[in-house]
Formats: structure tokens, sequence, C-alpha cells
């Protein structure tokens, strides 16, 4: 008996578990509805919707099989060896067979193909079976051109596998580029509008594709031959029914290890095998928001009678909202008065002057043209336009002198800005200050108006001809430089004409800044890296770092998926993460995610479900 109310003690304790037992199956009850209701959330309804098979080449290990064609129409031994060393350094498994015949099409990984142009019927059998397994082929050169003895055969092969008319190249003598469009999946995490020059005496291939990823050009990205870039395509992919399929118009070995860009070039190769085995690649967008290109304004004033008619400019550009950036002479820092103006309507930066004797060295003549302009707007001066595109002052002298941005015309290397790092002195060389080269990808006023090919000039035409080059630098997905002078398209004659653009690019996804915050937002956009691992056949982990010291706003990577799922969810693997959206976009098999912010000197991880 309790010694107060009388209740036998054995009866108390059987009431408390009694209590104790209904507490925990009730709480197990809920938890389940909760799950069952996350299930419903998440995936649609549990049995109803069924979930997509997943490929047999994303569920086994990556693994490519070399081809070595034997062809006496072409030499692909050295290719062949290029492509030995590259898989062996990344640790990819592969094996080296001769020839491909009728009956291996066994679908496992990916079969590169490389310089095949000989292919006969027993061949062909076998790559149709590979892709119908699901598995993967990378092809280089002219593919299939001719049989297996050597005779013409036409282009018809590659058609029928990746939707291109191949046709070959004679020996490349002249400089020639094969450049890369910002179109993923190929080009993730490469630089838009990348470029890399072939050896000369290198037996290329072009194509006819509407779907190309890069193209035939010059060092000024225009295509070879006058010819459309889709008919000078370089490279293209496809992806079939059951397997995918890569053409690169020329062989791994088609660009020289000397060259600087060497490894960015292996980097489209190791993109392609992963895309065609279904491994997942993941890149950063080159612009903030998933902008597809940025667009900077930048007006050279030379002599102070423009400056009346360069104000005219500046108010007409402030109440569009359009950033502009005015690249001044130093020597019209005496006008103090239409120089502060300007730097209220946008940002003033140096439009560098030859330099003369009476300024001393190139570090004390832009110095002084630097001190000039901060001295009458007491704030100071980042960037550097070179006189007449001719670089007559180093990198160095530049830092030296307190600059942040040039506009480079001259040694482009891509059509995204380089950033360059240079120590502050040789007893700390780990403390380094930067300097970020915009390209200016499309012409100025003065060769647009001096290539002009119309009656008269006429505001259409001349529209038309800024146009072509906006389109241009849109398609490799690069910085866009609108660069005019007072006197030339700032005239009120040729005004028109840069209004009609200017309205027509702010109906397109673009991002119209000032010089100095495109080069802020690249400083800050090389800090940030991206990966993507396989969990499961299901899931997929995705990292995102921040190196800098700022946050960034308005991250979206883009992620090509190993298979379109009918049910895709994207969770923070850590409570209290800043939330990330996303989209499917089922048509180029890729997912798109946006991150509101990412924090600096942080990490965050996330893991995609698929369904």
């Amino acid at each position: 008996m309790h010694p107060e109310n009388g209740v036998p003690q054995s009866h108390a304790r059987s009431g408390f578990g009694f209590y104790l037992v209904m507490t925990i199956v009730i709480t197990g009850c809920l938890m389940g509805l909760c799950y069952l209701a996350m299930l419903k959330a998440w995936y649609g309804e549990v049995g109803v919707a069924a979930e997509v098979r997943v490929p047999a080449a994303w569920a086994n290990g990556l693994s490519v099989t070399l081809v070595d064609s034997r062809c006496p129409a072409s030499s692909s031994a050295g290719e062949l060896k290029a492509w030995q060393q590259l898989l062996e350094r990344n640790g990819i498994p592969f094996e080296t067979v001769v020839g491909i015949r009728r009956d291996d099409g066994t679908g496992s990984g990916v079969l590169v193909l490389p310089s095949t142009k000989c292919l006969g019927d027993s061949g062909k059998e076998g790559i149709r079976g590979w892709l119908r397994k699901g598995g993967g082929v990378l092809a280089t050169g002219a593919l299939g051109l001719r049989d297996e003895s050597g005779r013409a055969q036409g282009s018809g092969f590659l058609r029928e596998i990746a939707g291109a008319e191949v046709r070959e190249m004679h020996s490349v003598d002249a400089p020639a580029y094969l450049t890369l469009a910002a179109r993923p999946p190929l080009a993730l995490g490469l630089g838009p509008g990348e470029r890399w020059r072939v050896r000369p005496g290198t037996w290329a291939a072009a194509a006819s594709s509407l779907l190309a990823d890069g193209y035939w050009s010059d060092s000024h990205w225009k295509p070879l031959e006058d010819a459309p870039r889709q008919e000078m395509a370089a490279i293209t992919h496809h992806a079939t029914d059951q397997g995918r399929v890569v053409w690169i118009g020329a062989g791994l070995d088609a660009v020289s290890r000397a060259e600087r860009n060497r490894s960015s070039w292996e980097r489209l190769f190791l993109n392609s095998i992963y895309w065609a085995g279904r491994r997942p690649l993941a890149g950063v967008s080159t612009w903030p928001a998933g902008q597809a290109v940025a667009v900077v304004i930048a007006q050279a004033i030379h002599e102070v009678e423009q400056l009346p008619e360069a104000l005219v400019m500046a108010r007409s550009l402030r109440a569009k909202h359009i950033p502009a950036t005015f690249f001044i002479r130093a020597s019209l820092a005496r006008a103090t008065v239409h120089l502060k103006e300007l730097a209220q309507l946008g940002e003033v930066a140096v439009l560098g002057g030859v330099t003369s004797p009476s300024l001393g060295s190139n570090h004390e003549s832009i110095l002084k043209q630097k001190e000039k302009l901060e001295r009458p707007l007491q704030r100071p001066v980042r960037g550097f336009r070179f006189p007449d595109g001719a670089q007559h002052s180093t990198l160095p002298d530049l830092v030296q002198a307190g600059y942040s941005y040039y506009l480079d015309n001259v040694s482009l290397v891509s059509a995204a800005p380089v950033v360059a790092h240079f120590p502050e002195s040789f007893l700390f060389p780990l403390d380094t200050r930067t300097l970020i080269g915009l390209p200016a990808v499309g012409r100025d006023d003065f060769a647009v108006l001096s290539e002009y090919r119309g009656p008269a000039y006429s505001v259409e035409g001349i529209a038309e001809q800024l146009w072509q080059d906006f389109q241009k630098a849109r398609w490799l997905g690069g910085l866009y430089v609108l660069n005019y002078r007072t006197d030339l398209l700032g005239s009120p004659a040729t005004r028109p004409a840069l209004f009609r653009v200017l309205d027509h690019l702010n109906e397109q996804d673009t991002w119209l800044a000032s010089a100095s915050e495109v080069a802020r937002w690249w400083l800050q956009r090389e800090q940030i890296g991206v990966e993507v691992a396989k969990l499961s056949n299901r899931r997929i982990r995705m990292g995102l770092w921040n190196k800098g010291r700022e946050d960034m706003d308005e991250i979206v990577v883009l992620i090509a998926l190993p298979y379109v799922p009918s049910h895709l969810k994207v969770s923070a693997t850590v409570f209290g993460d800043d939330g990330a959206t996303h989209e499917i976009l089922p048509d180029l098999g890729l997912l798109r995610v946006r991150i509101l912010r990412l924090k600096a000197q942080s990490t965050q991880t996330w893991v995609i479900d698929m369904r």
C-alpha cells in the first residue's frame, strides 16, 4: 500500500508503464505520418508516380574504351598516346582495342574514337549497338568519311548519330582557333569564349550543325572562311534515346602543350567523357543571377570641346537607368564642373595618353594621369584604357599606380575578364595585388563606321552592325564592351543608332554594369568553386564554397544530370544554411540551382535526390 493514498505500489508502476508505452506509440505514429507527408511533398503520391529507371551507364563505374583504327588515310598514333596519358593522370580506367566489330556493342562506359576517319559497316554497327545499350561515344576529326580500305564514303554516319554533317578541312596552316560557346554541358567549368590555337599542320574537320558547342574562328572570334558559325561547327553533342554522343573536330593532340590554356583544352575532353558517360558536371554561372552576357557602355572623351556632348549622352543614359563608364583624358581635369557632373552620372576612368619625356617612366606617367583626375573629383579612380588600343604601359605599372582594372582590346585571350596577381614585394610574395583585364570583344565605333558598306550612314545599318557584335558576345557568354567616342557614335548624327541598340539590350537577359562593377564581380567569382559527386544511383552531392572575404549574392549553378528524373529535391545538409531554389530544364538535361547568398569564407553542401 502507498503510505499516503492507500493505492498499491505495483498498480502505480503498471499505470505509469501503460502511459509511457502509449506515448511512444502515438509519437511513432505521428512521426510516420510526418514522414509520409514529406514523401508526398517531395515525390507526389507514393506508389502512384513511377520512378525513372536508372541508366546502366550511371549505375556502373566510368570506364573508357580507346579505339585504334589503324586507318591508312589518317595518323592517330599521337592522339592515341595523348589519350592514354590524359586518362592515366585522371585515374579513369581504360582499355585500348584495335578496330570496332559488329559484336562490340557492349555499351559499357565511353567509346573514344580518336581521328577515326576509316569506318566500315561492321564498325558502324558496333557503334550503333554501343549507343543502343546506353553507352557513350566521343569521336574526333573526320569520323567515318572513308571506309576501312580508305575509300571516300560521305558523312552520313555522323549525321545519323550526332545530327552533324562533317567535312574534312585542309591542313591548318594559317592561325586557326577552336572557340567554345557558352552552351552547357560541355562548357561547364570553362571560361566564356575560351579558345584554343590549333597547332600548324593539324588536319581538322568542320561540320554543319544548328546546335554547335564551338566553331572554327580566327583570333578575333570571326568564323573561318567568312561562313556562319553553324557551318564551321567544331564541337557538338547529341543525346539519343539511350546513349550520348560528343564530336570534336580536332584531336586531343591538336593543341601544343606549350599553350598557356592547354589545361582547359584537356578539361574540354574530360567534360566530354564525363557527360557521355553520364557523370554529373557542374559550373557556376558567369554573371549574376545567371544572366547570359554582361555589357559595359564605355565612352571615350578626348577633348574639352567634347564635354558638353558627353554630358548630353550621360544624362540620357542615366534617364534610361543604364550604367556608363567615361574614359577621360587627364588633360580635361581642369574642367572641374563638367568632370564632377560626369562622376555623378556614371563612373570616371583614365583614358591613357602617349607617354612623353616630361612625364618620365610609364609608371610615373599613368600615376600622374590618375592623380590629375582624382584631385578635382576627391575620389579614387580605378580604371585605365590604353591609348588607341596599344599597351604602352606594362601591367605591373598599372598595379603600382593603384589601378584595379584596365580595358583590353589587344591581348585578348577569351571573352571573359582575366585576373592577374602581382606580389606586393619580394620579401612578402604571398601578399598580392590584383588587376582585372576587361576584354573588348566587339569592335569600337571607329571600326564599325569604317567597315560600314551601306550606300550612306543610316541608323538601321549602324545599329545592325553593333547588334551583330553584341550577339557574338552573347553567344560566347562573355563581356561585351560597347566602346564609342563622343565625336563619332556619340555625336547627334549617329546617336540614335546607339540608343536603338541600348533599348534592345534592356529586353535581353543582359547584365548592364559599369566597368568597376564587372571587375569586382569577376574578382569575387574567382573565389567561388563547385563540385558534384555521386552518392548513390538516386542521389548527388553538390558542394559550393566561397574563399573570398565578401558575401556573394545571386549565384546560379548549372548541373548536367545523368538522367532526367520525374521528381527532384534539393536539400541542404546543414540546418540553417541559406536556402536554394531550383528548376529542371528537361530538354537540356540540366538542373538550375539559384543561391541567394553564399557567405564569405564558407562552404555549403546540398543533396540532390532524384526519383
